[in-house]
């Protein structure tokens, strides 16, 4: 740029703090955070989805409460086994996942249709070493997908074994009019 007073040309520069050289050594530097990011899709794909797929996408609807829990966090944390984190007593702990963790970690629920039975999660966690980035929210990624496939999993293993039961008890009902007849 040209000065309109002296006509000396002058370069703007970007620092945040004073500008003049002798305060330039408080000039405060702000570290790139890098960003990981990843999406899920979560489905129902069972015949039991409710009326118009209504219930089909629960477990999407309720991810960013159970992805962003401390107790999920701590878990997380613990098994990457951050030096920061591991030395920490709980009330320690439990201010670094909410100034460090929750601060940098955003879970989106975009909007799908009404009707869709699937619901997308889009999760994202800053940080200023970009492999704890990534490392993290795998970890966080793979806890809450593994969690939640173990539950249906249950539940279904649940389900079948009911029907099982009914089965041997319509078998043996069965049976037993056999021999009457």
């Amino acid at each position: 740029m040209l000065c309109n007073a002296c006509g000396t040309r002058y370069r703007r520069t970007n620092t945040l703090g004073p500008s003049t050289p002798v305060h330039r050594a408080g000039a405060v530097v702000v570290p790139k955070k890098y960003v990981s990011r990843c999406e899920i899709m979560v489905r129902n794909l069972s015949q039991q989805s409710g009326e118009f797929g209504q219930n089909a996408a629960v477990e999407g609807q309720v991810a960013s409460f159970k992805i962003r829990s401390h107790k999920r966090i701590d878990v997380a944390v613990n098994t990457l086994a951050w030096p920061e984190y591991m030395k920490l007593n709980d009330p320690e702990k439990f201010e670094f996942r909410r100034d460090k963790i929750l601060n940098n970690l955003t879970v989106e629920l975009p909007p799908m249709p009404r009707n869709s039975g699937q619901q997308s999660v889009k999760m994202s966690f800053k940080s200023t070493d970009p492999e704890r980035a990534t490392s993290f929210l795998v970890e966080l990624r793979d806890s809450w997908t593994s969690d939640t496939l173990s539950r249906h999993q249950n539940e279904q293993a649940e389900k079948l074994s009911e029907t099982e039961d009914r089965l041997e008890a319509l078998n043996n009902e069965l049976g037993e009019l056999r021999e009457k007849i």
